[in-house]
């Protein structure tokens, strides 16, 4: 069964950062959908597995190699799965990272135009 949310300590100010299982699946169909327009091959695949402190996701890559990894509730990408990946999927799985966080700095800006 996959959890609800997920929690991490930020700092004192913040607390703890919430990251529900919801907004993240909206979140990965955001993102696959960007990289479509952006002409990129790359898709986000949540698993279903987590941890109190994670998500557990898979990026498919162009060449159709498969990354694991963590999401964090503050949405950045961990890669401790990737261990074995080869040098040009390690580069491809760096450019998706960047995508990921234009993605969501650019819907962020978005949101905070609308208000």
């Amino acid at each position: 069964m996959t959890r609800e949310f997920i929690s991490r300590y930020a700092n004192p100010q913040e607390g703890d950062v919430y990251l529900y299982f919801n907004d993240l699946e909206k979140r990965v169909r955001e993102f696959n959908n960007y990289a479509r327009v952006k002409g990129l091959d790359y898709r986000v695949r949540l698993t279903g597995d987590s941890e109190e402190y994670a998500y557990y996701a898979q990026l498919v890559l162009p060449s159709r190699e498969t990354a694991f990894f963590s999401i964090y509730p503050h949405l950045v990408w961990g890669t401790n799965k990737n261990k074995d990946l080869p040098q040009v999927e390690e580069e491809e799985f760096k450019k998706a990272t960047i995508l990921w966080n234009e993605c969501f700095a650019e819907s962020r800006w978005l949101d905070d135009k609308r208000k």
